[in-house]
């Protein structure tokens, strides 16, 4: 299945054989987000996304780029076609509902480029004409963190060279969260029912008269 760019999108990036849908979702992405350099099919990888054509790789010039066009293609997942990103040791992935979890399936950090990986078919924004790509724009890394972090580091936006902060990064989730309290709350319920046992077990043996035959 071929698909169409849609209205002033062009194909600035040599990506090799991906699937044209890739191609079309790297070249729209790229020039929203100001991206020079993309990399997409390679012949080998220790995973199949690229050498299969379904993946590209954004390589960003800082931070921020990287921390927008991240919160845009997971807000936009279904219209591009997405079916995860990992971006800044962070992944963003349908087994976790999207929301960020730390990367650990390499040790590449991801810090120089956010990568995404596309879906089998053709996504709907390559088929319908009133999919508008700037008024779909709406969530900053910010609106991004708030939805979905529950512990956020706050700092001052600083700009040193190519190197540029956000003045925010997200340090533990909103699922993590969920979990971790879960787990305390599990943790309490067997403690307080091994307690509740022991209790009942001596109170028994000194109804039952046997306690003076223990030595404690």
């Amino acid at each position: 299945m071929t698909t169409t760019l849609p209205p002033n999108v062009t194909s600035a990036y040599n990506l090799g054989p991906v699937k044209s849908w890739v191609a079309n979702a790297g070249s729209l992405l790229g020039q929203m987000f100001g991206i020079k350099t993309e990399y997409g099919w390679r012949q080998s990888d220790q995973f199949p996304d690229h050498p299969s054509g379904h993946a590209v790789d954004f390589m960003t010039p800082n931070q921020q780029a990287g921390d927008q066009l991240a919160a845009y293609a997971v807000a936009n997942r279904e219209n591009l076609g997405v079916k995860y990103v990992i971006w800044n040791r962070k992944y963003y992935g349908p087994e976790n509902g999207y929301t960020p979890v730390p990367y650990t399936a390499t040790s590449n950090p991801h810090t120089d480029h956010v990568h995404i990986t596309f879906t089998d078919q053709a996504a709907p924004w390559t088929t319908n004409p009133g999919f508008n790509p700037g008024a779909e724009a709406t969530l900053t890394a910010a609106t991004f963190n708030a939805a979905t972090c529950a512990w956020t580091l706050n700092y001052p936006t600083f700009s040193l060279g190519p190197v540029q902060s956000s003045g925010n990064t997200c340090l533990l989730s909103k699922k993590t969260v969920r979990e971790l309290t879960g787990s305390v709350i599990l943790s309490g319920g067997v403690l307080i029912g091994l307690v509740g046992a022991v209790l009942l077990m001596v109170y028994g043996l000194n109804r039952s008269g046997a306690a003076k035959y223990l030595r404690w």
